[in-house]
């Protein structure tokens, strides 16, 4: 099977992002919340086994390397805390699965948990759409910005701020925000890597939605990939349900079109 550039070269910058963000927590805050992380054939498998929202236990990557087979979907045996968690949500380009793939699911108990759509541009068609009254820049507390980040998910705020803050202050990522006056009122940021930005973490209070912030958030970070070298913007949205809608998807108007939808697959590992 042949794989497409732009599908690579989104697959590989997603699994580095979470793989840098999950691998870098503090040795204390890996066994509290008992982390693991690991690389197989250019798969990334992260997993959090007590995450309470289960959304950072992934297995990325699949097919990059070598086929999806079903011996590949195998939990990772060096993983002790993968064993004991939910499983990770694996996610596969759908170009890259198998024929057997049905068979695959019903051999792990794999159970579709909705999709997410795979967004991408290279800078040279990115469209300045954005117009905000809102102060727009880069965000240079990291313990800050985290916090804002995951209350603003909904998400626990010390054990994910404790988890992500090391990685979320890396060179590879790029943090901003929009303030009004001196109140954060939405955050996002960026994943340098290679030639390939990933755009991420988008969040607006609900009091300050509708003014501009994320177009805004979209726009700067597009600056900083420029000036960085790089080519090509990624990011991912999720899919939303029959008759709702996901206003994240809209990043088409600044040349973010979506490059395929990806099905999330939620794993029960077997007892």
């Amino acid at each position: 099977m042949t794989l497409d550039a732009l599908t690579e070269r989104a697959e590989r910058a997603e699994s580095e992002l979470f793989h840098r963000l999950i691998s870098t927590a503090p040795d204390a805050v890996r066994s509290r919340l008992g982390i693991a992380t690991a690389r197989f054939s250019g798969r990334v498998v992260t997993s959090v086994r007590d995450d309470a929202t289960n959304y950072w236990s992934n297995a990325l990557g699949f097919g990059l390397d070598e086929p999806v087979t079903a011996a590949l979907v195998e939990p990772s045996p060096t993983s002790s805390s993968q064993k004991r968690t939910l499983g990770p949500l694996i996610q596969i380009a759908p170009a890259l699965l198998p024929a057997d793939w049905a068979e695959i699911c019903d051999r792990h108990a794999l159970r579709s948990g909705g999709a997410r759509y795979q967004h991408i541009c290279s800078g040279d068609d990115f469209r300045q759409t954005a117009s905000t009254d809102l102060h727009v820049g880069r965000a240079t507390n990291a313990v800050e910005w985290t916090r804002f980040t995951m209350r603003g998910f909904g998400m626990p705020e010390e054990d994910s701020s404790d988890m992500l803050g090391p990685g979320c202050d890396s060179d590879e990522v790029q943090l901003f925000a929009a303030w009004d006056g001196d109140y954060m009122v939405a955050a996002a940021s960026s994943f340098v890597w290679q030639d390939v930005t990933v755009l991420n973490s988008g969040v607006t209070l609900p009091s300050h939605r509708n003014r501009g912030a994320q177009s805004a958030l979209i726009a700067s970070r597009a600056a900083a990939a420029a000036d960085a070298g790089c080519r090509w913007l990624v990011t991912q949205t999720a899919k939303p349900d029959p008759g709702t809608q996901n206003p994240s998807t809209t990043t088409d108007r600044a040349g973010l079109a979506p490059l395929y939808d990806r099905p999330v697959w939620k794993w029960n590992n077997p007892k």
